[in-house]
C-alpha cells in the first residue's frame, strides 16, 4: 500500500513572508475604535502597503495600535495612514 505525499512544510497563508508586525502611535484622527482590521497606505500614496490589527485609546498619550507592514516601511517615523487617521511607526516604548 503507497503511503499518501506530504505536503513540505510552509507558513502560514494569512501572513506573508515579506511583512512584519509595528507598534504605530496615532498622529491625527477620530478617538473612536476604527472598525479593523484597517488597510494602511503610506501617508501621500493610495496603494495599501499594510493593516492595522489592533487598536486602543490613552486618555493621557492617544491612540495606539499594531499592524502589519512590508518590511521596507518598519522604520520608526515612517509615517501610514488609514481610515481617516495618521499613524507614526515607532519602538517600545510607546511614549
Amino acid at each position: 500500500m503507497a503511503r499518501p505525499a506530504v505536503a513540505p512544510h510552509t507558513e502560514p497563508a494569512s501572513v506573508p513572508l515579506d511583512v512584519e508586525q509595528v507598534e504605530l502611535r496615532q498622529l491625527a484622527g477620530s478617538v473612536e475604535k476604527p472598525s479593523l482590521p484597517v488597510p494602511l497606505s503610506v501617508v501621500g500614496e493610495e496603494k495599501s502597503r499594510g493593516t492595522l490589527t489592533s487598536w486602543g485609546w490613552h486618555p493621557e498619550r492617544g491612540g495606539v495600535g499594531l499592524a502589519l507592514v512590508r518590511r521596507e516601511l518598519t522604520q520608526p517615523g515612517t509615517r501610514l495612514a488609514g481610515n481617516n487617521r495618521e499613524f507614526e511607526v515607532t519602538s517600545l516604548p510607546l511614549w
